[in-house]
């Protein structure tokens, strides 16, 4: 995997983006360098994506293995629609992706998937990320969860699934996705506050979080779903965006005990996460509130991720400072 991760590193360095470009590679999941025969290969089989988890202390194939489905498929578990861990067509072409979005057996199990962008994210652009999902129902122990979303790093993979479930997502679709027959695509708008590299794709949060509904005759927790057409492509809609952006200040600044935040009417604020520079979820507010206090928080650098109806997020930088 690692020389796997050089290679996608420069490809992104070396490629060019044109606006409306998907930057995501093989959004699709369609190229590859050899067909399934197996669960647990798209890292090995499926050009340009891999499993985000990979534990530096364990050998590679014990870390956990997504799927891959393609009409190439050697065998009939690994050829749509009959696969082995349902029965669904692709939402497009011939590839599809699947696998165990969360499982909670007494660990915090799951799989998540990377890909690398074919050109880092602009600072203070505006970004459209779409995918496609459909819940798997078909055995006995599945279930269908709330809080599915993807986040961006610097970073091509986490060291534990520990590390990964830390109750952050750049975007998520906070109902429950329990279709087992239809695609559904869903849709976010991102603002970059930073030079992002990778895209995952899966589970980051703790059972406090989410909401679960088990299909009939279920005995346990053990959400899969089918995911396709992955796409990031810069928002048409840059320059309004932007200049709601613009519309919102963060005020002290810096910020000693309390900030406050001044925006347009129009908008309404649904909360408020404080992150530190590593991305980490530090604090969640209420957006009904007039004042915010982060005088436990240490000085130095923060952002104030402000997000607001329709999956939009607008990201403010602050400095803290102590008494």
């Amino acid at each position: 995997m690692k020389s796997r991760v050089l290679f996608l590193l420069a490809f992104a360095v070396s490629s060019v983006n044109v606006s409306g470009q998907n930057l995501v590679p093989n959004g699709g999941f369609e190229e590859y360098s050899e067909c399934p025969l197996f669960l647990g290969e798209l890292e090995s089989k499926c050009d340009f994506w891999y499993g985000s988890i990979v534990n530096p202390e364990v050998p590679l194939d014990q870390n956990p293995t997504p799927d891959w489905y393609h009409s190439c498929g050697i065998n009939g578990g690994m050829q749509p629609p009959d696969v082995a861990a349902g029965y669904q067509l692709p939402n497009s072409g011939n590839g599809m992706a699947g696998f165990v979005i969360l499982r909670i057996n007494g660990t915090l199990q799951r799989e998540v998937v990377g890909v690398p962008l074919i050109e880092p994210l602009e600072i203070d652009n505006a970004y459209v990320v779409k995918f496609s999902l459909v819940c798997d129902g078909e055995l006995g122990n599945r279930a269908a969860v709330s809080k599915i979303g993807f986040r961006f790093t610097t970073f091509p993979t986490f060291n534990s699934t520990e590390e990964i479930v830390d109750d952050f997502a750049h975007g998520t679709i906070d109902e429950v996705v329990s279709d087992t027959l239809n695609w559904n695509t869903f849709e976010f708008s991102f603002t970059a506050d930073s030079a992002y590299e990778f895209l995952h794709i899966g589970h980051f949060f703790s059972g406090e979080f989410v909401d679960t509904l088990l299909f009939e005759g279920s005995i346990g927790i053990n959400s899969y779903y089918f995911f396709d057409d992955v796409s990031v492509e810069a928002s048409s809609l840059n320059a309004n965006y932007l200049s709601n952006a613009g519309r919102f200040k963060l005020f002290p600044n810096p910020v000693i005990n309390e900030f406050q935040i001044e925006h347009p009417t129009n908008l309404k604020i649904e909360s408020i996460e404080i992150m530190d520079t590593t991305g980490k979820r530090l604090i969640r507010f209420d957006g009904n509130q007039n004042i915010y206090n982060v005088s436990n928080l240490k000085e130095g650098l923060y952002f104030a991720v402000i997000r607001l109806k329709g999956n939009r997020s607008i990201t403010k930088q602050f400095v803290k400072f102590k008494t």
